[in-house]
């Protein structure tokens, strides 16, 4: 079997060639795990947790998640569940709310 050279600028555009043209909307376009989805949604989760004075592993604690992904929120790696966005909204208002928690 005779393997073929590999010519990067020819592999390049046989991929762009194949790609889905890249939709009118992005913001409606459904982001792909490795895609950084750095919204307000992940400032508000960062915010609450200043607000609050907690440590990520205190937060992800009291929000009962695990560290990596409320890291992943915060960076805007992932998208943070609505839940935890109006929750994070609330304690941004009124940090004294944490007191309420367990």
């Amino acid at each position: 079997m005779c393997a073929k050279k590999l010519n990067l600028a020819e592999m390049a555009e046989a991929i762009a060639a194949k790609a889905p043209a890249e939709p009118a909307d992005t913001a409606s376009a459904p982001a792909d795990s490795a895609t950084v989805v750095a919204t307000g949604d992940s400032t508000k989760i960062r915010a609450a947790r200043k607000a609050v004075g907690l440590p990520q592993v205190s937060f992800a604690r009291l929000l009962h998640t695990p560290i990596a992904q409320l890291n992943d929120w915060e960076l805007g790696r992932q998208a943070p569940p609505g839940v935890a966005v109006r929750l994070c909204e609330l304690l941004i208002k009124d940090p004294d709310l944490i007191k309420q928690f367990d």
